[in-house]
């Protein structure tokens, strides 16, 4: 429905695994020199590492920023690929399906669930895949220095990696699930006062339909 492939997440995971890798860099960089600077070595000795910090701080703002580009850039595209594929279905679906649904429901569908799909891709597939690249990178970078200490890392990216996404996933479905049914009968209610407030007003019921668009 958004059209997105697989070729255009390439950019903003490549931005995100460089901003996610400058930021680690930095901060071991960082940690050795503090420690080597304690022993009081020649200044001379502490001097690459002194630049490193620099650059890698100042790479660190530069990628962050190329990914924030390119990740809304891509979002914002599939939102709009999203919405023109749904009034597509919507302009071709049967009459009876197309009545079924109130205003304030398709109002909801077309607004708040396609901006839905854009967080989705910002907030969730794109640091999904740039946390998966950087923890292979990580661990065949630590595997090359110790071995028992790149397997001891990976079972923890992978508990990290696994369990607690597992679990925030299934509370944020449930909490979406009851946050859609509840807009679109909101929107269903407000649009029903805006519309037919005459009818209801004769009907004398009125009131209860303010109350429950209140």
């Amino acid at each position: 429905m958004t059209g997105l492939r697989l070729r255009d997440l390439v950019g903003p995971v490549a931005t995100g695994t460089m901003t996610l890798l400058a930021s680690l860099t930095l901060t071991v960089v960082s940690a050795w020199l503090i420690t080597r600077a304690w022993e009081m070595p020649p200044v001379m000795d502490l001097t690459v590492a002194v630049t490193a910090v620099r650059a890698l701080g100042i790479s660190r703002a530069a990628f962050r920023y190329t990914d924030r580009l390119a990740s809304h850039r891509l979002a914002l595209r599939c939102a709009g690929t999203a919405r023109v594929t749904a009034y597509r279905r919507l302009a071709a679906a049967p009459t009876s399906r197309t009545a079924a649904l109130g205003r304030g429901e398709l109002v909801t569908r077309f607004t708040d669930d396609i901006d839905a799909v854009a967080d989705v891709i910002v907030r969730a597939v794109v640091p999904a895949l740039v946390a998966l690249v950087t923890g292979v990178l990580a661990v065949g970078f630590t595997a090359a220095l110790s071995a028992p200490a790149a397997i001891v890392l990976a079972v923890g990216l992978l508990i990290a990696g696994s369990g607690a996404p597992w679990a925030v996933a299934r509370s944020v479905r449930i909490a979406e699930s009851r946050r859609a049914t509840a807009a679109g009968r909101y929107a269903t209610a407000v649009d029903r006062v805006l519309t037919d407030s005459a009818a209801l007003r004769v009907r004398g019921t009125l009131t209860d339909a303010l109350a429950g668009a209140g």
